[in-house]
């Protein structure tokens, strides 16, 4: 899963800047190539009669030629949305301050799904936390522990999962995926998370949280973001400690997870 986050990374070579998504650009060069027309985007579900209709500047999304074209023509439907934001937003983001990202801007960003979940193989359907965990079962993520509201599950041989729903504030069941400790400090792995969250019972969005470390924050204002819980988080994998024990640090990812959902269901409705 982290091997697929870091194929999406990209790393944009020109200075540049970002825009607030609810607020107007500044007059630099790059972010007079951001467009805040509000667009609408229609995601038809896989597993009922429903859309999901999410509206945003059209700057934050990631458009191909057929859907700028089909957004010429009036509102677009497509199988899924790609986000243009900053790499850091859904880490820490206790203000939800969102960017769209400038064509030319120099800041990392990745590009985060937003799509349908979808009958099992067998055709039936499912959806909320229920389909979270038939999906694991089904892949072969076995139950190594439960604890409370949290079961840990083995992935692969690198990394382990918590499935999470239940926990205090917490109305959107995710899976947390992260790299278990292999003595090495300094990779990627060592502070970044794999998120899928549920998103209103049956989409589901996959995200990345990444430790803001002081030289990564590529001008982040500090008093916005914390990961504080995120870094205690990796230092209880790294001297081999059971993340069970410590669920105030599990309640961090609940709370910043929230604040993800709670952004892209307050651009969005859902319709029959």
């Amino acid at each position: 899963m982290l091997n697929r986050f870091l194929k999406k990374l990209i790393l944009l070579t020109m200075l540049g800047g970002g825009c607030s998504m609810l607020g107007s650009c500044s007059s630099t060069q790059s972010e007079k190539l951001l467009d805040e027309t509000p667009i609408t985007i229609n995601i038809p579900s896989k597993i009922s009669n429903d859309i999901l209709s999410i509206t945003l500047p059209k700057c934050a999304f990631f458009l191909n030629e057929r859907e700028r074209k089909a957004l010429d023509k009036g509102e677009l439907t497509t199988e899924k949305v790609v986000f243009n934001y900053d790499i850091y937003a859904y880490s820490g983001n206790i203000k939800n301050k969102f960017e769209c990202q400038a064509i030319n801007s120099s800041r990392f960003r990745v590009l985060n799904e937003l799509q349908p979940i979808y009958p099992l193989s067998s055709g039936q359907v499912m959806s909320g936390y229920d389909y979270l965990e038939k999906i694991n079962d089904l892949l072969g993520k076995k139950i190594i522990e439960k604890k409370g509201k949290v079961q840990k599950r083995f992935v692969n041989k690198s990394q382990d999962m918590l499935l999470i729903n239940g926990m205090s504030n917490q109305t959107t069941p995710f899976e947390l995926t992260y790299m278990k400790y292999d003595g090495s400090y300094n990779r990627p792995s060592s502070y970044s998370y794999s998120v899928l969250t549920v998103v209103r019972d049956k989409f589901y969005f996959q995200y990345e949280f990444i430790i803001l470390v002081p030289e990564n924050r590529h001008g982040h204002n500090s008093p916005d973001y914390n990961t504080d819980f995120a870094e205690k988080f990796r230092d209880v994998i790294q001297s081999n400690g059971n993340v069970l024990d410590h669920s105030e640090l599990t309640q961090g990812f609940v709370d910043n997870n929230e604040r993800v959902v709670k952004f892209i269901n307050g651009h969005s409705v859902l319709t029959k």
